[in-house]
């Protein structure tokens, strides 16, 4: 009889280690009681033996505490899930968005399961995922919505004082600019905001610097380059509008030398580099201020004949014009016009068919005209200077860097 009655309590005591040890199964969008142990599956993850704990630490926060998630999928994955957080009325007061990626300073951050893969896991409730006034100590139901698959966080009052009911027909609260809000927290809480700053700083800066380059660019070489904005190649035209191609060439090659030297921890060149750098951009600079292209230049000459090309052009048509009128003076020199006669009568004069008063005439009006052509030719000349000095006064104004900026 005492051996009977062993065994019936042999029984009774496993079959309530079973009972304790194994969890309901519940489906998603089900609700689960705090102190509850419970399993949910999902397409993404199977969450295993999970448990809300009521109590909270001196800092209010509570637990869920996982004997397992599997990661369902054959690829490597953060973990990740949607917890809906219930008050005793069964109102929603609060939305637990977590992933694994985004658990900044957290024990899991950066956390990844591998493929088929089942670990413990634990997530910390802290106060942030609830509406103002409520807290994690008032939490009574919990219920897992989805995996969330696209590891999104935010949004924690998104289902504020819904049911269960309410939310999963899709009854969503109704609140002013309600969206917006959302997309505002969202950006809020995410950690990569700094890294979208930074991103877009430095893709302003790009802009600008490459901006300036091709100004430069433009006035040494008649022409822009795209190369001026992008990273490497901006570095090499920097170089080659401050010191010329063949000093370019060498700095890419030194940069080369430089990195492959870094990666064995020896700066020593890649600090030269750095130097002959930000003294090649301090050039750039001054070259646009100052219009002294030519400076620091150690090739020949920049060619490019689009320079001034409005003042070029008017120096050349004045030359032209004043060769012109060179061409038609020594012309009429050279005209065979015998200004000197004989005494004769004048009625031998009258009757000459080769030389008459008309052309007496003619050839002082010659005569005339030749003066004029030579105070023409002075006054060419005294236009082809003004016309240089305008060109010479024409470069001096504001800088190319000042016009850029207007």
């Amino acid at each position: 009889m005492k051996k009977v009655i062993s065994y019936v309590l042999l029984v009774i005591c496993i079959f309530s280690f079973y009972s304790i040890v194994n969890a309901d199964e519940y489906k998603v969008n089900d609700l689960i009681g705090v102190d509850s142990l419970a399993t949910v599956k999902t397409e993404k993850f199977d969450y295993n033996e999970f448990i809300y704990k009521s109590n909270v630490d001196a800092k209010g926060n509570a637990y869920i505490d996982f004997n397992s998630i599997k990661n369902n999928t054959s690829s490597k994955n953060a973990v990740s899930v949607n917890i809906l957080l219930f008050g005793a009325d069964k109102k929603n007061i609060g939305f637990l968005t977590y992933c694994s990626d985004k658990d900044t300073g957290g024990t899991y951050d950066g956390f990844k399961l591998k493929g088929n893969e089942a670990l413990p896991f634990s997530i910390v409730v802290t106060n942030k995922y609830f509406i103002e006034g409520k807290s994690a100590k008032d939490v009574k139901f919990i219920s897992i919505m989805d995996d969330n698959k696209y590891c999104q966080v935010g949004g924690y009052d998104k289902y504020k004082n819904l049911t269960i009911e309410e939310i999963v027909s899709g009854d969503i609260e109704k609140q002013k600019d309600k969206d917006f809000a959302f997309s505002l927290e969202f950006i809020k809480d995410s950690p990569y905001l700094p890294v979208i700053i930074m991103g877009i700083v430095i893709i302003v800066g790009f802009l600008i610097y490459g901006m300036i380059l091709n100004t430069l660019h433009l006035r040494m070489y008649a022409k822009t380059t795209i190369f001026s904005y992008i990273p490497i190649t901006n570095l090499f035209i920097t170089v080659k509008l401050a010191f010329g191609g063949i000093v370019a060439i060498i700095f890419i090659i030194l940069d080369v030398i430089a990195g492959v030297l870094a990666l064995m921890e020896v700066y020593f060149l890649a600090y030269v580099s750095m130097f002959i750098l930000a003294f090649a951009i301090l050039v750039v600079l001054l070259k646009l201020l100052t219009k002294k292209y030519n400076l620091f230049y150690f090739e020949p000459s920049i060619k490019n004949d689009a320079i001034d090309t409005r003042s070029l052009s008017k120096m050349k048509k004045d030359k032209k014009k004043k060769d012109d009128n060179q061409d038609f003076t020594v012309s009429l020199n050279q005209q065979p016009i015998d200004l000197s006669y004989k005494d004769a009568s004048l009625d031998e004069v009258s009757n000459s068919d080769n030389f008459t008063s008309s052309d007496i005439e003619n050839k002082n009006d010659v005569d005339l005209s030749l003066d004029d052509n030579e105070e023409d030719d002075l006054s060419l000349d005294d236009g082809f200077q003004d016309s240089e000095s305008s060109v010479s006064d024409s470069d001096e104004g504001e800088s190319d860097l000042s016009k850029f900026f207007n």
